[in-house]
């Protein structure tokens, strides 16, 4: 059954009995079998077949794979985590957060963080303590006087 349909001109109509023809662009895609009639229409498909395989590919370099067992995470404390639970391996816990390492070069690796950030507060700490006279100068001079 074919749907009752006008056109303006000869033109238009000869366009729209084109998408009735054979579907001769076929989709090379593995397991797809999509065939389309305009070439123009199988390259916009065959797009969308390389943007999920971009994707994919993404998804796969950013997933962590446990180099005991192969199995894959998504999150390195997950990884972590397995890693203890599954396969025993010692935990490295930093003393200053809740950070856990599987090795003593990663947890050292971390620490060089927190020292350096003890730094930091060491010299604000000690440019605070060399600016407290002159804080109280400026105090004292601009106290109200009695008279």
């Amino acid at each position: 059954m074919y749907a009752t349909k006008t056109f303006q001109d000869r033109r238009k109509l000869m366009m729209h009995m084109k998408l009735h023809g054979p579907k001769n662009f076929m989709c090379q895609e593995p397991e797809c079998g999509k065939s389309f009639i305009r070439e123009n229409s199988l390259h916009r498909h065959a797009k969308m077949h390389e943007n999920k395989r971009e994707r994919e590919s993404k998804k796969a370099a950013s997933s962590l794979e446990c180099d005991l067992c192969e199995k894959v995470f998504h999150r390195k404390t997950k990884l972590l985590q397995h890693k203890i639970e599954k396969h025993g391996l010692e935990s490295h816990n930093c003393q200053f957060c809740i950070a856990q390492f599987t090795t003593r070069k990663e947890l050292d690796d971390h620490l060089e963080i927190h020292a350096k950030l003890s730094n930091v507060i060491q010299d604000k700490t000690k440019m605070n303590e060399q600016q407290q006279p002159l804080q109280e100068h400026v105090v004292v001079k601009t106290e109200p006087t009695e008279d």
